[in-house]
């Protein structure tokens, strides 16, 4: 028995989509000369992704 922290089915979309739109403010709001920043925003774009193929399948992987 898993006694961890779960999140409704409900939610789990709406927090899919408020963490791609996080990740995409932050990377338009750097300064184009801090590269690595650039660099580390678009390596964080694939977690949602990942979340979103476990929790949905692969259809929810190419949604994202």
């Amino acid at each position: 028995m898993c006694s961890g922290l779960t999140l409704p089915k409900a939610l789990r979309p709406a927090l899919i989509v408020s963490i791609i739109v996080a990740i995409s403010i932050a990377h338009y709001a750097t300064d184009p000369a801090r590269i690595w920043w650039h660099v580390a925003y678009q390596d964080l774009c694939y977690g949602p992704i990942l979340v979103a193929a476990y929790w949905f399948g692969v259809p929810g992987g190419v949604a994202t």
